[in-house]
């Protein structure tokens, strides 16, 4: 990912345009790539400075080429790339020494003129050789970890060189949002995936049913945030992954107090900016589809529900990286029910992940899980997350227009003290848990409240 210092974003008539390489007017770039390309694949051993100094030259043969983007693909194959990064401890004792020695016999010259001169060479041997090797093998040592200085060691050189130029389109595109303040995505296909995809960067969110599917609104970086650089890499990992959906168009609210522009495009900077996209902006990507849950905490809900239906048939338990979306027992083990706190006489309950979606005038709710009891009962679950305080006040309010609906919340117990002044509908149970929700907790909890 690119940093706002390599970012290239021009200002026109309300839009933001971050920098976009197209064939009509950057067919060059094709033949530059694969060049930017065999420089890396050809330069194990080499410093990273000196890598970057060959991309400068590759690029140099287009004369409109802005100094940013040469930066922005020296740091794009740079993060296809691994570097010895040194022992750092080691480097720094090294110096210590070399300097102390040098100190003795300063000032060193190359041409005597007094008796105060030492020969600079000289002294730079006598050094290399009290370290047992000599002066050009010492001198890269002593700045191995320094960034510049380390060596290519492996390039994870792409199958076709022109997804180094669609990397850098999506790239320049990702840092722009790093200035949004606001993201809106109006979803008429995929919502599901794009909703998954935003939960899964643990984006705060929120949706209304529209004509044609839904709008997902999402909190942008430059909004009132106390971890605004990391929330803005979760934005940016985002991005990706809404490429991959189809059926939807993004409009963020940009405040570009660090953009790069023009200097005649300075007065940009003062005011809000709008940047929009939709799927057919030719922009691509590699992300595959979300994982079905959003957090190991779900994922391990899962897992264990599995293992209530597997006891019972006998079958071995499911192990593909993704398990079923429905999850339903017929019947369950004795020992394993008394394990877990039940009766044996409870078949056929059901999880099923994000099986629901609720809506309520303009307010939409996603639960994370449906839970059908074996009278067909239903009750949504939904597990509270690690969230800002202004989100956790969103969610509040999202209970309280959902106050008829069943629902079970399982909430951490570290946010215990944030939730209990809230006043619950009678129609919703709240878990808290420590590290993990086991089955047998959640079926308890609806048993409890069933009428």
């Amino acid at each position: 990912m690119l940093t706002k210092e390599l970012a290239i974003v021009s200002f026109e008539n309300g839009q933001a345009h971050p920098d976009r390489l197209v064939r009509s007017k950057h067919h060059a770039y094709v033949e530059l790539a694969s060049r930017m390309c065999s420089v890396y694949r050809d330069g194990l051993g080499k410093m990273r400075k000196s890598l970057h100094y060959e991309i400068q030259k590759i690029l140099e043969d287009d004369p409109e080429c802005p100094v940013r983007r040469i930066g922005a693909f020296c740091k794009l194959l740079d993060e296809w790339s691994e570097y010895d990064a040194g022992k750092p401890k080691q480097t720094a004792a090294l110096r210590k020494r070399v300097f102390r020695q040098a100190a003795q016999f300063h000032p060193l010259v190359r041409s005597i003129e007094s008796i105060l001169d030492h020969d600079e060479q000289a002294i730079k041997d006598k050094i290399a050789a009290s370290e047992q090797t000599t002066w050009l093998e010492l001198e890269e040592k002593l700045f191995a970890d320094i960034i510049e200085h380390q060596k290519l060691i492996r390039f994870n050189e792409p199958k076709d060189p022109i997804e180094l130029l669609a990397r850098y389109n999506v790239a320049q595109t990702q840092v722009a949002l790093m200035d949004a303040t606001q993201v809106i995505i109006d979803a008429r296909e995929d919502w599901k995936a794009i909703l998954r995809f935003a939960k899964l960067a643990n984006l705060m969110h929120r949706i209304e049913p529209r004509t044609q599917g839904y709008r997902i609104m999402l909190d942008g970086p430059a909004s009132v945030l106390r971890s605004t650089h990391r929330y803005g890499v979760q934005m940016a990992k985002f991005l990706p992954g809404l490429l991959a959906c189809k059926g939807w168009k993004l409009t963020a609210q940009l405040n570009p107090k660090k953009l790069a522009s023009s200097p005649s495009h300075q007065w940009a900077k003062k005011r809000a900016w709008k940047l929009t996209l939709d799927d057919a902006a030719g922009l691509q990507s590699d992300a595959t589809a979300p994982n079905l849950t959003d957090s190991q905490l779900e994922s391990d809900l899962m897992e264990e529900w599995q293992v209530m239906l597997a006891i019972e048939s006998g079958s071995p338990v499911y192990s593909a990286p993704n398990p079923p979306d429905s999850l339903e027992a017929p019947s369950l083990d004795a020992s394993y029910l008394e394990a877990a706190g039940l009766e044996a006489s409870m078949p056929q309950w059901q999880l099923i992940r994000e099986g629901d979606i609720l809506v309520r005038g303009q307010r939409v709710f996603f639960p994370d899980f449906t839970v059908i009891s074996p009278s067909g009962f239903r009750v949504f679950l939904e597990i509270v997350g690690f969230w800002t305080p202004e989100y956790i006040r969103h969610k509040k309010e999202v209970l309280e227009v959902f106050a008829p609906t069943p629902l079970l919340l399982a909430i951490p117990q570290s946010l215990k003290k944030q939730w209990q002044s809230h006043r619950f509908s009678p129609n919703h149970k709240v878990i808290y848990y420590q590290q993990s929700i086991s089955p047998g907790e959640i079926i308890q909890a609806i048993e409890e409240n069933t009428p």
